[in-house]
């Protein structure tokens, strides 16, 4: 049976104290609401809800989907942003333990977030739906055994949402790719490396109909006493099918498309960030900063906005602890922006909508006990909020 787990990439490292744990709706307020109106998470207090997602669509409207709970009886967990707070949606939660880990609108009364859903008999994907006025879930293909871990929303009708499933005939995890057309979600064929194990896909990106990208994992069963070796895995859809393609790095952890010869991918490379952006033809590393030296840094998302807006958030080890690190590419250079940096912390995922309004989010400590931190970008500086 699939279990709930940590995010990803926590099979890849942890920090400061303890091993990483990641990654709305209310009243209505003007879509021009500025940024001098945000005020302090009213949810520090909640040390268990944990966000692992966020989605900007507006600076009058943005959603982070996530969970909260212990630990087994953990439920969905969604806010959403309306220009002036913050504010707790009601969502499904139809099996003991619920998790949304992806979220990602196209517009104000049309949003996705997926997961999975554990009841007494499996796991199972679970897709939820925001119509403008509430979260349903939507029924997707019964595998038995899955789990989604992350959508994008390219437009109405061409929606990707990725994840994994254990067949039902015993072979083995393999990866999944569901494709939503506007009427009804669907499995799409994905390739699975052979002879590994626990292949999974994490991220997803589109930049176009018949241009996307999937980036995940597997491991490769280590020898010698030697650990099982992890590694990253590329897929590309050309419109018609999945394929797997090299991928530009070993251990790359985000993946963010602006068109089929504008991707940036970004990771973690000998302790270094490592900054990979596709031409349309070739992957190159791209230098960017490294404040804690030699090694220690660690980029967890990426937002490519435009072809000269881009934000990639992670961490950094400063030594004693971890600190939430962020980097901007400008069209010519990466350059590390200040950002609020609590002890214990890191930023996990990024989105922005415009070039003065953007948010990150990940986990913040600062204390014995985590918590969701949030920061927003308003063209000058970022603050938490």
């Amino acid at each position: 049976m699939i279990r709930g787990r940590m995010p990803w990439y926590t099979a890849v490292c942890s920090l400061g104290a303890g091993a990483l744990v990641v990654g709305t709706l209310g009243a209505t307020a003007p879509a021009d609401a500025s940024a001098s109106h945000i005020r302090i998470n009213p949810d520090r207090a909640c040390y268990k809800c944990l966000g692992q997602d966020v989605t900007a669509l507006s600076p009058g409207r943005a959603w982070i989907a996530g969970f909260q709970g212990s630990l087994a009886a953990r439920s969905t967990w969604m806010r959403q942003w309306n220009g002036r707070h913050w504010h707790l949606d009601s969502t499904p939660n139809p099996g003991g333990e619920n998790i949304l880990y992806g979220v990602s609108a196209i517009a104000t009364d049309n949003a996705w977030s997926v997961g999975y859903t554990n009841t007494k008999r499996d796991t199972d994907a679970m897709v939820l739906h925001w119509d403008g006025k509430q979260w349903s879930q939507v029924a997707v293909p019964d595998f038995g055994n899955s789990l989604l871990y992350d959508v994008d929303a390219h437009a109405a009708n061409d929606v990707w949402a990725v994840g994994n499933y254990n067949q039902m005939d015993g072979s083995g995890q393999k990866t999944l790719v569901l494709h939503y057309d506007g009427a009804s979600w669907t499995q799409v064929p994905s390739p699975t490396p052979e002879g590994v194990i626990t292949p999974t896909l994490k991220r997803v990106t589109a930049s176009s109909p018949t241009d996307a990208w999937a980036l995940g994992t597997y491991s490769e069963q280590g020898t010698g006493g030697g650990g099982n070796k992890i590694h990253s895995m590329l897929l590309h859809w050309n419109g018609s099918t999945w394929t797997q393609v090299p991928s530009p790095s070993r251990y790359i952890q985000g993946i963010s498309a602006v068109s089929s010869s504008d991707v940036w991918a970004v990771g973690t490379s000998n302790g270094q960030t490592d900054t990979e952006h596709w031409n349309g033809s070739t992957w190159t590393r791209v230098p960017s900063p490294n404040p804690g030296g030699a090694s220690g840094n660690i980029l967890l998302g990426v937002n490519a906005r435009t072809s000269t807006d881009v934000w990639a958030v992670g961490t950094v080890d400063s030594g004693t602890t971890s600190l939430a690190m962020i980097l901007h590419w400008n069209g010519t250079n990466w350059s590390q922006v200040p950002c609020p940096s609590p002890d214990s912390s890191f930023l996990s995922s990024v989105s922005a909508d415009a070039s003065d309004d953007a948010w990150a989010i990940g986990i913040g400590s600062g204390g014995p006990r985590q918590h969701t931190l949030i920061e927003h970008w308003d063209g000058q500086s970022w603050t938490v909020s």
